[in-house]
């Protein structure tokens, strides 16, 4: 299953902050998309209640 976030609340380094999600899980896998069009792969390092 596919799901996409479009709310992104912070960005340090090679970490992102992302809100408002809902069944995201620790270690999960995730790709992605920068505003050029390229895809990055990573995974989930902190799920809380409605942030990742």
């Amino acid at each position: 299953m596919s799901k996409e976030y479009l709310t992104t609340s912070e960005i340090a380094g090679p970490l992102m902050v992302i809100q408002n999600v809902k069944d995201v899980k620790y270690n999960e896998l995730v790709e992605i998309t920068l505003k050029s069009g390229e895809k990055r792969r990573g995974q989930v390092m902190v799920a809380e209640e409605d942030k990742a």
